[in-house]
C-alpha cells in the first residue's frame, strides 16, 4: 500500500504493509532528515487508494535533529559535575531549579576546562512542540 507522508513543507510517498509501519517509516525518515537544531515536527501521514485519494489518515510528532556538540575540553573530554559553590541551587540538590510547571533546570559544570552545561527538561506539562534542551557557555 502506499502513504503520503507530509509535513508543513515537504510531502514523500512511501511503500508499506500498514499505517503502524508507515507512521515508523515516516518518523525514521524525517529524524534522519538534515536539521539545523532539536526540534518536534507534526507529521500527516494518509493511507492512498489505487487512483491517488487518501482514505485514511493518522498523526505522529517526531523528534528531530541533535542537541549541540559541546566545545573541546582541555581535557580528552568533558567530566561533569555540580558542586554546590559553582552551580549553585540547595545543598541538598546542587544545580537543579524548577521553572514552574514541570519543568527544570539542571546545570553542570566541567571540572577540566569550567564549561557550563544547561539542560532544561520540560517534562509532561510542555507546550506543544516544545523539545528539551542542552546549552553550553563560559559563564
Amino acid at each position: 500500500m502506499q502513504y503520503r507522508v507530509s509535513d508543513d513543507q515537504v510531502s514523500e510517498v512511501i511503500e508499506a504493509d500498514s499505517m503502524e509501519d508507515a507512521l515508523e517509516q515516516a518518523a525514521d525518515l524525517w529524524k534522519d532528515g538534515s536539521w539545523d537544531s532539536k526540534c518536534i515536527i507534526d507529521l500527516v501521514v494518509s493511507e492512498l487508494d489505487v487512483d491517488g485519494n487518501e482514505v485514511d489518515t493518522d498523526y505522529i510528532s517526531v523528534e528531530c535533529g541533535e542537541d549541540p556538540e559541546p566545545p573541546s575540553c582541555t581535557e580528552d573530554e568533558h567530566e561533569w559535575d555540580n558542586p554546590h559553590e559553582i552551580v549553585g541551587g540547595l545543598k541538598e540538590n546542587p544545580g537543579v531549579w524548577s521553572l514552574g510547571g514541570t519543568t527544570l533546570l539542571f546545570k553542570s559544570v566541567c571540572v577540566h576546562c569550567g564549561l557550563i552545561k544547561r539542560e532544561t527538561h520540560f517534562g509532561v506539562q510542555r507546550n506543544p512542540n516544545q523539545c528539551d534542551t542542552v546549552e553550553y557557555s563560559q559563564e
